[in-house]
C-alpha cells in the first residue's frame, strides 16, 4: 500500500518562499460544474439529439 501521506496536498505542507503552503487537491466548483456539463454534453452526442 501507498502512503499518501508522504505526497504534497495530503496534510503536510511545502515551503515556498519562506511560508508554508497548504496545497488543496479537490477540485473547485469551477472545475465540478465544467465537468457535469461536458457529462451532460456527451450524453447528448450519445443519444444523437
Amino acid at each position: 500500500m501507498t502512503n499518501f501521506q508522504t505526497y504534497l496536498g495530503y496534510g503536510q505542507p511545502y515551503r515556498m518562499a519562506d511560508e508554508h503552503i497548504w496545497k488543496d487537491r479537490r477540485p473547485t466548483l469551477e472545475h465540478i460544474k465544467e465537468q457535469q456539463r461536458l457529462k451532460k454534453l456527451k450524453k447528448k452526442r450519445k443519444r444523437g439529439k
